[in-house]
C-alpha cells in the first residue's frame, strides 16, 4: 500500500525527495492519531486520503511499515536556550500554525512540534527549506543560533499524555 500512495513523493524507503519538497516521514515522529489525522487533512502540497480511498486498516499498515525503519542517529546537541527559544518562536509567529508551546492546531492543520524529535539538522533543513504552505526561513531571517534556540525550546516541551491518563476524561 505505501507504495501506491505514498512513495512517489516521499520515496521508497520514506526518506523524502527534494525535487518535490517532500519530508521524510519514516519512523513517524508523531502518534498514530496525529498521523491519521494529517492524513485525512494535511497541510501543504499533500491531497487529503479520505476513508473510502485509504482505510483506517491501509493507513494503520501504513504506519506501522513506517516504524520498521530505524530511527535516525541522534547528533550532538546544537545548545540553545529554550528560554529564548521560546521568544523567537512567538516572535517569528510560528505559534500561529503550531500553538503557543509547539502542541499542533486542529484549526491550522499545524503538527504537534514538542518534544521535538528531528535530529537538529533534519529541523534545521525543514524549516530552511519546508514542504507545504511553511515560508522558507533562511539563515537571513533567522540565524542558526535562533533556530538553536527554538529546536531547545520545543525539546523541553512535556511528552502528550493519552486522554486516559487525564482522570477527568475517564469519568
Amino acid at each position: 500500500m505505501f507504495s501506491t500512495c505514498c512513495a512517489t513523493c516521499h520515496g521508497k524507503e520514506a526518506q523524502g525527495l527534494a525535487q518535490v519538497g517532500s519530508p521524510s516521514i519514516g519512523p513517524p515522529r508523531i502518534p498514530l492519531t496525529d498521523f491519521m489525522k494529517y492524513v485525512r487533512n494535511p497541510a501543504g502540497s499533500m491531497p487529503p486520503y479520505t476513508k473510502e480511498a485509504l482505510p483506517d486498516t491501509d493507513l494503520k499498515a501504513i504506519f506501522a511499515f513506517l516504524q520498521s525503519f530505524p530511527a535516525p542517529a541522534q547528533e550532538e546537541n546544537p545548545g540553545g536556550d529554550a528560554k529564548s527559544g521560546e521568544t523567537t518562536f512567538t516572535n517569528y509567529g510560528c505559534y500561529e500554525c503550531y500553538g503557543r508551546q509547539g502542541q499542533g492546531s486542529s484549526k491550522t492543520s499545524g503538527l504537534r512540534l514538542g518534544p521535538v524529535t528531528l535530529s537538529f539538522s533534519a529541523f534545521k533543513g525543514y524549516v530552511r527549506h519546508p514542504a507545504g504552505s511553511m515560508p522558507p526561513y533562511t539563515a537571513k531571517v533567522m540565524s542558526d543560533s535562533e533556530l538553536a534556540n527554538v529546536y531547545a525550546f520545543l525539546k523541553s516541551r512535556p511528552t502528550p499524555q493519552p486522554a486516559s491518563a487525564i482522570p477527568l476524561l475517564n469519568q
